[in-house]
């Protein structure tokens, strides 16, 4: 049987009323870790994580994992980006590529910014570089400006 706490609280002509530890009736039970023989929740601290390593890559080295594959604008004047990397490391990757867009005379509009995730070592994955930049022409050029990698090395 579950207990249900409730605790009012008075100022006034305001009053507050809060439920905690309720459920409806015949709603099922939220379930939590919890350890088989004790009943007591994990740690957050005890679940796997990844862990990142800083970039350690020489960025010049980085820009070769990246590629723009598109670069169009929508029907609502907005730059569309699409990327690709290639994961060149030992280990699963996640990429930040900042993009550079600049109209016909090459004068900058603004910036796009792709991640893309768990790239698998000598795999090749796909991602999209969304920008808030109102662009007013039809054509614009788009070029990858820095990579930034985070290997993942456990989890």
């Amino acid at each position: 049987m579950h207990a249900r706490k409730t605790a009012v609280l008075a100022a006034g002509p305001l009053v507050v009323l809060a439920l905690t530890g309720c459920r409806a009736v015949g709603e099922p039970e939220i379930a939590t870790p919890s350890s088989a023989s004790s009943g007591l929740p994990i740690p957050f601290s005890a679940l796997p994580m990844p862990s990142f390593s800083r970039p350690t890559v020489d960025p010049a080295e980085a820009l070769r994992d990246a590629e723009i594959t598109a670069c169009t604008v929508d029907s609502h004047h907005l730059p569309r980006i699409e990327v690709k990397v290639t994961n060149h490391s030992r280990w699963p990757t996640t990429y930040f590529v900042d993009v550079d867009i600049a109209d016909e005379s090459g004068a900058r509009l603004g910036t796009g910014l792709a991640d893309v995730e768990k790239v698998a070592p000598g795999q090749t994955a796909a991602g999209e570089a969304p920008s808030a930049t109102v662009v007013g022409g039809e054509t614009i050029s788009c070029k990858v400006v820095k990579v930034t990698r985070y290997e993942i090395t456990t989890g």
